[in-house]
């Protein structure tokens, strides 16, 4: 099978007819996968019901440093704004370290570049945030 192969994954077959079983078993899943790095999927409650014909899952995480590290004392509470429109207020890195915003019509793109790892020079990973001009819109 091509999953196992060449991704190193598996592929299980599960009817979702017990939604709810299924949802809770992905989340297993997902922090036994990832070492507890990841508890919950994105797969919310009542997101997946007896209609559901198929859900394709993956947990990827990322250990890296920072090229140009947050200051941890800096870490502040601000708003952030949920996909319900809810709002919660949790921590986030603030620095005034000079930082890529590129701007289009709809969002700006924050480029956080990652220090070079022991691949060298030639290759480089950023995270790329992108942030709406309008808090629903993205």
């Amino acid at each position: 099978m091509v999953v196992a192969a060449i991704f190193n994954a598996n592929l299980p077959s599960q009817y979702i007819c017990h939604a709810e079983e299924t949802r809770a078993q992905m989340n297993r899943w997902a922090e036994k996968d990832t070492h507890g790095l990841i508890k919950v999927m994105a797969i919310t409650e009542g997101s997946l019901d007896s209609c559901s014909l198929i859900v394709l899952a993956n947990a990827l995480y990322f250990k890296g440093m920072w090229k140009r590290p947050f200051d941890k004392s800096r870490t502040k509470g601000s708003n952030f704004y949920l996909i319900n429109e809810s709002m919660v207020n949790t921590p986030f890195m603030t620095n005034t370290k000079a930082q890529f915003i590129y701007f289009s019509g709809s969002c700006k793109v924050l480029r956080l570049p990652y220090a070079q790892g022991k691949y060298g020079k030639d290759i480089g990973f950023s995270m790329c945030i992108f942030f709406p001009r309008e808090r629903d819109r993205l």
